[in-house]
Formats: structure tokens, sequence, C-alpha cells
């Protein structure tokens, strides 16, 4: 984990009120809404929650890969929902991307050693020493040998090494921020260790900063250094994850903790009604119809997103935090 004091440090990635809204025949879904958070070089922020929080959809649309509704990001000193197609391309290079079905991200009809080189030949400027130099130590990296895998197509090998291959891809234009969309989700236990291992080792050998989406709440716990709770397009809850697996303190995340397999957490009350819709999202917050805690408040306004102790964030009126409830519930009457 990475242990860099950022509290001083400029962000590398800053959003802010991002948000993403597609037209359907039935309605416009509220994919993500308002989502505002920094990323500080060399950490590695982990994305949690339920299918249909938004994760992905936010990954995507960091990278422009979905387009915004609304909102800004921010990389270095360029906004990226500003840039036009050609500067943003430029920009590519310095944002990879892991794609969370490892078979379907790689083309079936090239070779192995031309994936992996693809980017170097497009940006030559990206090249240190050779293009095949580097595709073979890129390969070596993850534990491929390009004598015995370069000829080879993607449909000769299994997901694991799939997901290798496409690592070695993502990391031979020597990135400044790589983005992980469930990149172990399709794996075997057995596999997944292995592939974490490959994308710590290539975080410290390249100082790279990491947004790493998940739904597994140990592989994020083992990777991340902070940890971000979405549910239903909106953040709940932004900690280092040492606070946020010892003291959550928004209803939600206790919720995914204590579901957790293996967790220890006492079980938190029944939740009441179904999961919503993000055609029709609740008012004010989101969780409020699930919610042990909700009160007439949480119909009426929408929490903000506000500083509780630990270097957290929380968008609760009612946080579990002893520190703030008594603040909060006093507010609540008021």
């Amino acid at each position: 984990m990475n242990t860099t004091d950022t509290s001083t440090q400029d962000p590398l990635l800053r959003v802010e009120d991002l948000v993403v809204q597609y037209p359907t025949d039935a309605g416009t879904v509220h994919a993500v809404s308002g989502v505002t958070f920094d990323v500080h070089r060399g950490e590695t922020l982990g994305i949690v929650g339920e299918s249909g929080s938004g994760k992905s959809t936010l990954l995507r649309a960091l990278l422009r890969l979905t387009p915004h509704t609304g909102g800004s990001v921010r990389y270095r000193d360029t906004v990226l929902t500003d840039l036009g197609e050609e500067p943003m391309r430029r920009l590519r290079p310095s944002l990879q991307m892991i794609m969370q079905d490892p078979i379907a991200s790689l083309n079936p009809r090239r070779k192995v050693r031309d994936i992996v080189a693809e980017g170097l030949r497009i940006w030559p400027d990206r090249v240190t020493t050779s293009v095949e130099e580097q595709v073979a130590a890129g390969l070596d990296a993850v534990g491929m040998d390009i004598g015995i895998v370069g000829d080879r197509r993607p449909g000769s090998f299994s997901g694991g090494q799939c997901q290798r291959i496409a690592i070695a891809r993502a990391l031979a234009l020597r990135p400044d921020v790589l983005f992980c969309d469930e990149p172990v989700s399709a794996l075997d236990v057995s596999v997944q260790a292995r592939v974490l291992n490959l994308v710590h080792d290539a975080k410290e050998a390249l100082g790279l900063t990491v947004l790493f989406v998940s739904h597994d709440l140990g592989v994020v716990k083992s990777v991340s250094d902070r940890v971000m709770v979405m549910y239903l397009g909106r953040i709940c809850e932004i900690a280092p994850v040492e606070e946020i697996y010892e003291s959550p303190a928004h209803p939600y995340t206790n919720l995914l903790l204590s579901s957790a397999p293996g967790s220890h957490r006492p079980a938190p009350p029944d939740l009441t009604g179904e999961t919503p819709s993000p055609l029709d999202p609740p008012s004010g917050c989101r969780f409020r119809t699930r919610c042990p805690l909700a009160q007439e408040r949480c119909a009426a306004q929408a929490p903000p997103l506000r500083a509780l102790p630990g270097g957290r964030g929380v968008a609760c009126h009612f946080p579990l935090v002893t520190e703030d409830r008594d603040e909060a519930e006093a507010g609540a009457t008021s």
C-alpha cells in the first residue's frame, strides 16, 4: 500500500460534479449523478458498489469512452471534458485501461507480439529502446516468454493469460494513470492473486496512479489506499482504506461490509424495499428507501459529501461515525 501523504499535494486527477445520463425508450438512466472527488499521484483509489451503482460508467466517462452530460474531469492542468477528439487522442497513452473481459478486449486475429506492440507503433515517442525489446520486456514482466507466446493468438490462452497480455499492452506505453475495470472478476480465484500482484508491482515500478473498480471488497481492501463507495450513481463515502473497513460511516458501506463473505461484522437491520431503478431514483438520499436510519429529512434533501474525522467524506445526514452523530441529529430537528 502507498503510504505517501497526499494531503498537501495537488491532485493528479480532479473530478467535479460529473453527470452521465442515457436516454432510453423507457426514460433517462441516471448512471452517474454529480460525482466529485480527487485522485493523487501514486495512490490507488478503489471504487466499490453493487451492480448498477455507476462504477464502470464513471471509469469510462473519465476516459471519454462514454460521453458525459455535465461536470468536468481535469488531468494535471488539462480539462479532459473540454478537449476535442485529436487532443484527447494524444493524451490517451498516459491514461490506459484494463478491461473487465480479458478475452474480448484482445483482437483475436492478431498475434500477441503485435497486440502488445500496437501502442508503441502508434506512439513512437514512447519507445525508449526498440519496439521488440520493449514488447519482450513487457511480456516478461507479466511472466510470459515472447519466444513462446509471441506468435500465438488470444484464442489459445486462458482468461488469466489474456488478462496478463492486456496488462502488458497497457503498461507498454508507460502510462501515468491505470484504470482497472473489474480486472479480476472474470478470473478464477487461483489466478486473481497473480494478476493483482502484477498490477501492484507495475504501480511500484512505474509510479502509477491507479483507479480500481470492483464489487469484491476483499480485493479492493488488498490493493487500495483509499476507497470510494457508490450507490445508484452517487458517492456514499470516500476514506482511507483502514477507516472504511474498521469503522464505516455510511449505512450502505456498513451493509456492504456486513454482507461480504467471511465478514465478522454484525448483520445490519433488515433493509426495506427493493433496489430503486436508475430510471427513477429516489429523491434526496438515494439509499433512503432501503436505509434503517432514514427520516423525513433524507427524502427532502440530498446529503452533501462532507468531511468527517479520519480524512474521510460521507454523504449521509445521520452517519454512523460517533463523533458526528450528535451534530447530525441536532440538524434534523432544526
